[in-house]
């Protein structure tokens, strides 16, 4: 059943809390597009490449065996790449979830104040 914006002021009453009410929780639901296009990219485009290009840089054949992800040719390329993959891998992803639950929280408390 979907309950138009305008019923549900008529029923209630068409006070000015109420829409204030239904405009916020409808500014909850919707996510704008370009927000899940660009995390559409980093996951299937970023991710994948820096894969591709680290098993690239530590593959070789060794004794008529592929080794992936074994062959490192110096100490400080092993320490480089492990360094990247801990940034991409956690301390990036906990930014970014800092970041957005920040927003959510700003966002949350700017319309909380305007409801009051």
């Amino acid at each position: 059943m979907i309950i138009s914006v305008n019923t549900l002021l008529s029923s209630i009453g068409k006070s000015e809390k109420a829409e204030k009410i239904i405009n916020f929780c409808h500014g909850l639901i919707w996510v704008k597009k370009h927000i899940v296009y660009g995390a559409i990219a980093f996951i299937w485009i970023v991710v994948p490449a820096c894969e591709i290009m680290f098993s690239a840089l530590t593959t070789d054949i060794v004794k008529g065996t592929c080794v992936v992800f074994g062959v490192y040719q110096s100490y400080a390329m092993k320490k480089s790449i492990g360094f990247f993959t801990l940034f991409i891998a956690y301390i990036l992803p906990l930014l970014l979830l800092v970041f957005c639950y920040s927003r959510i929280i700003y966002t949350l408390r700017t319309k909380v104040t305007l409801l009051s």
